[in-house]
């Protein structure tokens, strides 16, 4: 099925229907629907008699099987006998483009140019195989002088570091018409596209589980009961989930370390985050092997710093954080029973052993941090990008369409501040609270929260800056805890709040 991404296809078929020739990065995590998006491109092209060829790499082939395998389909797609009779030793990358480009039509010529998309091109690109080189040389040489658009499709960030950002890349510096980053989709498009019928704690929680991925979403099923669906989907022997990390790590991490010793400094950050020291001190790994498994797992978009705001900077009190939803359960809830999961075959109801309530699906020890992520992944969202804000959060945080900066901040022993906003343009610092409870608080526990929340200790910058404090909960907290917060200036957050309205 294919769901949404309305504006990432108006982006493409406007780059498609310009009279000159274009070539665009797609990047996103593994299973975000970047394939899903191409296929849907392409066949909206076929329909109205565009040109458009998709190639995509495979991990298990070989550089030869891979040239073989394109020449074949890329001679059924123009008609002609020409790619598949070259001898396999003289089919070269070289002569395949050669051909590509003279497919291709002229500036003068009329109809549509040609697109051509090479998705998952990590696995093109293998070690020795020149394609980034053919790619590079041919469209240096050609782009000028036919009207074509070539699509460069990939799920590894460590291939984009490396071939593209890296000064040494070998697709470094070529004129393009940009990078296109597919995004998870938001908590509305999740229960829009996916689970209509299911209320804002359940698509919450299921967010919190595995993100907004759709390729994860897909596995699980709305038709039975909420946590009948999850639980199969997450912990039963049949589900992706448990052998879907080795994926993962293996299209990143690669080289130095051990898959192994990886997933032991994973495993190590919790869901509070570790610094360098504490995670040598867990793992017992030494301090090379661990600077050296943190210093790629960051490079490649797996793990991410992030350093007390309102302090001085202090390298050495950095905390490496996991901010992926999913490798955040799998390393917290699925990896230290992998060993039940595997022998689950029956279905057995593995997900109640955890929850101690059913009504607000509350996980000790995983559904508080787990939530501090969703409200921090959504504002940090909408940091870079205005069109993410679209849920109700940022018109009560009154942060119109002002730049901000998203963080945490922490004193050891001390204070605990969930998410911290620093807003220049009106230079306030909204301090966030974040709480899912297993039931609403009460009377009791109402006036604790708020009285911690004040009591959250966070130096500002000059006396110029004022500070804004706010409790994002769920479940809903009663109307005496609201007029509590209320009168000590503490605005309250719903669930509700955090979903965007999807048309």
């Amino acid at each position: 099925m294919f769901y949404g991404r309305t504006n990432e296809l108006l982006y493409l078929r406007q780059m498609w229907a310009r009279a000159k020739s274009d070539l665009l990065f797609i990047r996103g995590r593994r299973r975000v629907g970047k394939s899903e998006l191409l296929r849907k491109l392409t066949e909206q092209e076929a329909l109205t008699g565009g040109s458009a060829f998709l190639f995509a790499g495979r991990v298990d082939e070989s550089d030869q099987r891979c040239r073989e395998r394109f020449a074949r389909d890329f001679d059924t797609f123009t008609g002609q006998t020409k790619l598949h009779i070259v001898r396999s030793d003289a089919l070269t990358w070289d002569v395949i483009f050669t051909e590509v480009f003279h497919f291709a039509k002229s500036p003068g010529d009329p109809g549509k140019a040609l697109l051509v998309v090479l998705d998952e091109i990590q696995w093109l690109a293998k070690k020795q195989s020149g394609v980034l080189g053919a790619i590079k040389e041919y469209w240096e040489k050609f782009h000028s002088k036919v009207v074509i658009k070539v699509i460069l499709a990939g799920s590894s960030n460590r291939f984009f570091k490396t071939e593209v950002d890296h000064p040494e890349g070998v697709l470094r510096g070529l004129r393009t018409k940009g990078d296109l980053w597919l995004k998870p989709f938001s908590l509305g498009e999740v229960q829009t596209y996916f689970f209509p019928s299911w209320n804002c704690q359940q698509v919450a929680l299921t967010y919190m589980l595995v993100g907004g991925i759709p390729y994860y979403l897909e596995q699980i099923e709305q038709g039975s009961p909420f946590l009948r669906s999850l639980n199969d989907a997450l912990f039963t022997a049949q589900a992706i989930f448990i052998d879907e990390i080795d994926a993962i790590l293996k299209v990143e991490s690669s080289g130095e370390g051990a898959l192994a010793n990886v997933k032991t400094v994973l495993a190590s950050l919790g869901q509070d985050g570790r610094t360098l020291a504490k995670i040598e001190e867990i793992t017992g790994l030494g301090e090379t092997t661990v600077r050296s498994i943190v210093g790629r797992l960051e490079t490649f978009g797996l793990v991410r710093p992030r350093e007390p705001m309102g302090q001085r900077k202090n390298r050495s009190g950095l905390r490496y954080f996991m901010d992926d939803f999913f490798l955040n359960t799998y390393f917290n809830l699925i990896f230290p029973i992998d060993a039940r999961i595997r022998a689950n075959r029956t279905g057995g109801m593995l997900l109640n052993e955890w929850l101690t309530s059913k009504s607000s699906y509350f996980i000790p020890n995983f559904s508080g941090r787990a939530f501090e992520l969703l409200v921090f992944s959504l504002l940090e969202a909408g940091s870079t990008d205005t069109s993410r804000r679209k849920a109700k959060i940022f018109e009560i945080l009154q942060l119109g369409d002002a730049p901000f900066t998203v963080g945490t901040s922490w004193i050891p022993l001390q204070t605990q501040i969930d998410i911290v906003v620093s807003c220049l343009a009106d230079r306030t610092v909204r301090i966030l609270e974040t709480k899912w409870k297993g039931s609403p608080p009460s009377s009791k526990e109402g006036p604790q929260m708020i009285s911690s929340l004040l009591n959250k200790t966070y130096t500002l910058k000059d006396e110029s800056w004022s500070r804004l404090n706010f409790l994002v909960i769920s479940p809903t907290v009663s109307p005496a805890t609201l007029e509590s917060a209320k009168s000590q200036k503490i605005v309250t957050i719903a669930l509700e709040d955090l979903f965007d309205a999807v048309t």
